[in-house]
């Protein structure tokens, strides 16, 4: 099952978390004596985000072939992207991308032209009562696919989030925490979290 567009529910991992993850890629080759085929679809191999500003990020990618136009889509749901509606193209490998919203998650779907969607965001995400947030989508499986965005995050303690770190983190849609400290560290400081979300 391929998780990118499957409909799952976001999980926050609260201390630590440890992900191993393994490349596996394959290749293919063509034969002689055939008649001309068409030139192969366009595919993004890698791309980043970065984010420069409260309202900016930055987008890289490498894409084969290379000057291959590329459009890019914005989502708060890594699982839809509103394809009528493009925020930037380019030839280049990198863009800069401006006036998103500063509260709410985004997330980047980069399209080659005759080619399939690739989905990427930036890995911290940016909370001002917890350290080291990250949401731990994107990395590539041994089987070639992909750990699906937005719905498996890792955080230190929670019980300092703000009012404003409450509102992302409803916008993120986190449904489930699982505190993994020991219960007197849960009692000194507990977790600080929406009031939809279950203890």
């Amino acid at each position: 099952m391929d998780y990118r567009n499957s409909t799952v529910t976001p999980l926050l991992l609260s201390h630590r978390a440890t992900l191993v993850l393994a490349v596996l890629i394959g290749a293919s080759c063509g034969e002689a004596e055939q008649p001309p085929r068409a030139a192969p679809n366009a595919t993004i191999i890698i791309a980043e985000a970065r984010r420069t500003a409260l309202d900016a990020y930055r987008l890289s990618w490498t894409v084969e072939p290379f000057g291959t136009k590329v459009t890019i889509f914005s989502s708060t749901n890594p699982s839809h992207f509103l394809r009528a509606a493009p925020i930037a193209s380019s030839n280049e490998t990198e863009t800069i991308i401006t006036g998103l919203h500063p509260r709410q998650r985004h997330y980047f779907e980069l399209v080659p032209e005759g080619g399939e969607g690739y989905v990427t965001a930036t890995r911290f995400v940016n909370v001002e009562g917890a350290q080291n947030f990250r949401d731990l989508g994107g990395y590539q499986t041994s089987d070639g696919r992909h750990v699906q965005w937005g719905t498996l995050f890792r955080s230190d303690a929670l019980s300092n989030l703000t009012d404003a770190d409450l509102t992302l983190f409803s916008n993120m849609g986190i449904r489930v925490v699982c505190d993994l400290r020991r219960d007197s560290e849960r009692d000194d400081e507990p977790d600080r979290l929406p009031t939809h979300n279950p203890p």
